[in-house]
């Protein structure tokens, strides 16, 4: 249980480490930021323009979109608590789940998003 823990720790300082602490902090906030702008993009044909609309109808739908990423990596830290506390391997393999799905939405996502680029 501790070692999923591990690996999961692991893989997310080796993922900033590779893509470069700066690098990967101005693309996240670039890419939360123009989010609810995104989402829409990677939905297919008549779905995409049912969200459009509702995010123009519902504007605090958008912060919605911008902290759910949040929201998520707080629940994983949280599955990660009682993971330890109640040394649960269920548990752990939920936050390491987690957090794979939400750097691998943004891995997928950043491309559309803000690109820092140095010269």
């Amino acid at each position: 249980m501790v070692n999923v823990l591990a690996v999961t720790l692991l893989f997310l300082f080796v993922y900033v480490l590779a893509v470069g602490s700066e690098r990967f902090f101005i693309e996240s906030w670039g890419t939360l930021i123009v989010s609810p702008g995104i989402y829409p993009r990677l939905l297919p044909v008549p779905f995409d323009s049912i969200l459009r609309r509702f995010l123009i109808a519902k504007p605090a739908a958008c912060v919605v979109l911008q902290v759910l990423p949040l929201i998520l990596l707080a629940l994983a830290f949280l599955s990660a608590m009682v993971a330890l506390y109640k040394n649960s391997l269920r548990m752990a393999i939920l936050c390491m789940a987690i957090v794979a799905v939400v750097f691998g939405v943004y891995h997928h996502l950043q491309p559309m998003g803000i690109t820092l680029v140095l010269f």
